[in-house]
This record gives structure tokens, sequence and C-alpha cells, in this order.
């Protein structure tokens, strides 16, 4: 049936009897045409045919600040669907007769290349359910990767049945609770690195800074230092160390108690040797220890110490009294 109405005929010559006739074709064209393309019974559309424009967008529609277009391009053999804003904007839609990869549907569909998002916008999701999810090595089975959980105010990070809460307990401690492994641990970072906060990361060998500063410690069982001891000739005595076992390391020094002596200043200290020799003549400073204390003995010549002088490092004979003995021992 052909879909042209000829407005010519009947001819304006024509006898009023040929009117019927040629009023009852047009009328029978002009309701092929309709129906065609609408629904008899409601008169919807029935489907929409839009014209293909010539290849490379040479003839698309023109804006005029009102409309916008619906129109179709051929695309690399393909006829593909485009929509022109007032702008003009030709934005296309379809891609190898599918929806174009850069709209993504509503439901399903991959997305490729960057996400990137306006800072005002909020990303949302389902929080006590599905959050954000990843395939597992199994095809088509997803588990959850991360979600909020509204009930406790946590991060959920891992599996629905198996997860790491976390957590902000205080202003400092950031809490990761993980059945599998002990239950709670504390985040390490800069507002909780300080001593005393549990966190191994603030050990050395798992001892806290201030029980290795007790090592310098007298009494606190690694370090022991007597107090000051008279330089007495010839004297000597054990004194209770507190240290478990015997000390690895005995020393004793000479700590000057007067302004000046041998080139010394007062509080000046010196280490003085165990060592004897024949031609020291009963000079010298023995030491040593047990399990339980550490004992000394001073030399018994009129002058126990000899020493360098600490201006011209001669050899000096030390003034006895301008000393006091002091015995360190180190666990």
């Amino acid at each position: 049936m052909a879909f042209n109405i000829d407005i010519t005929t009947p001819a304006d010559t024509s006898l009023i009897s040929a009117f019927p006739l040629n009023e009852r074709n047009n009328r029978i064209t002009l309701e092929g045409i309709i129906t065609n393309d609408h629904i008899e019974a409601t008169g919807d559309h029935d489907k929409v045919g839009l014209r293909q424009r010539t290849v490379g967008g040479g003839d698309q529609p023109a804006a005029d600040g009102t409309l916008g277009f619906l129109f179709c391009e051929d695309v690399a053999g393909i006829t593909e669907l485009f929509y022109q804003d007032d702008t003009p904007n030709p934005i296309q839609i379809t891609s190898n007769g599918v929806l174009a990869p850069d709209k993504l549907p509503l439901a399903g569909g991959t997305m490729t290349g960057n996400i990137v998002l306006d800072p005002s916008v909020k990303v949302t999701a389902d929080n006590n359910n599905s959050g954000m999810r990843g395939e597992t090595i199994v095809p088509g089975v997803y588990r959850r990767l991360i979600d909020m959980e509204n009930a406790t105010d946590t991060i959920r990070v891992g599996d629905q049945s198996d997860v790491i809460h976390i957590l902000c307990d205080t202003e400092n401690n950031y809490i990761a609770n993980y059945a599998g492994s002990g239950g709670t641990k504390f985040f390490w970072h800069s507002g909780n690195m300080g001593a005393g906060k549990g966190l191994d990361a603030d050990l050395v060998d798992g001892v806290e800074g201030v029980a290795i500063f007790s090592s310098l410690v007298s009494g606190a069982g690694q370090f022991f230092e007597s107090a000051p001891l008279p330089d007495t000739k010839a004297t000597g005595g054990s004194l209770p160390h507190g240290i478990t076992g015997i000390p690895r390391i005995v020393m004793g020094y000479l700590k000057c108690d007067v302004p000046t002596s041998s080139g010394y200043i007062q509080n000046d200290e010196i280490v003085v040797s165990s060592s004897l020799r024949i031609d020291e003549k009963n000079r010298g400073l023995a030491t040593g220890a047990d399990a339980t204390n550490v004992f000394y003995r001073i030399g018994a010549d009129t002058f126990p110490f000899v020493g360098l002088d600490k201006a011209t490092g001669i050899s000096s004979t030390l003034v006895q009294g301008d000393w006091k003995v002091i015995i360190r021992a180190w666990k």
C-alpha cells in the first residue's frame, strides 16, 4: 500500500460523482500510515524511525537555543543514536549497537578506566549488607571487601563470617578487632607511640624504655654503684650488689674530691687499673665480685695510686685524701 496522498486528485474539473471514491482511497491511505506507527486502540506510538544522517555529522541538527534533538548517524557502518542539546553538544548514546561504554546502566555493566568524583559527591551503599565486594578465586563468588556497620560504628574489612572490625576508640587509639588473631589490636601512630601504650613499637626486645634506663640506676637489678669510699691505703671490703648472678663487669674509679689535684678538678673521674706489677710497689685497686657482693682492696703503699697528670701526661703520685673510690658493676 502506498502511503502518499495525492492532493491533486480529484482534479478541480472532475465530476462530483468521482469525489467519494477518491476521498475513501485517501482515508484508507492515511489510516494505513497511522496504524503502521501507532497502536490503533490507544493512539500510542508503536515505533519511531529516525533517518540516518551524513557520516561524520555533516548535517547534525542546528541548535536553536531551545530544542533538543534525537537523531541517528552512521559510525563505522553502524547506525548509532545521538542526542543533541540546545548548545549544540551532540552526545553519542549507543556504540556498536549497545549502550556506549561511557554510559553505565543503573544495573549491571562493566566500568573501565579511572573513576573521578567531584569532591561534593557522596557515595553511599547498603551499610548493613553489601558495601564493596570483590570476586574470589571461585568465579561468580563475591565476598565483602569493606563496609560500615551501623550498630557499632565500625568499619568491617573482610568476608561476611570472618571480618576485621576497625574502630576509633578514643582520639589517639585506633583499634582492629579480629577474633581469629586474639581480638583487639591497636594501630601504631604518632598519637600513641609513647611509653606505656602497650605497643611493642615503643619497646626494645619487649622491654619499656624506662626499664632500660633503670639499668643505669643502682639497685634496679641491672646496675650497681657504691657510695664514695675513702682512698685509705690497705683498706677494702665487700658490698651487696643486688644483681642476679655474678656481674659481667666490675670496675673501680677514683673521683677527685678537692678543687684540683694532679691537673684534675673536682668531680673528675678516672678508671683505676686492677692489674698489678712488681714495680708498682703495692699500688693500685683490686676489684671483683661473686653472686652476692662486689669486693675491693686498695694497695698498701703509702701512696696507693699513681696516675698521669691530666695536664702534662707525666706520671704523678696521687695524693691520698684528695680522692674517693667508687665501685661500679653491670649485670
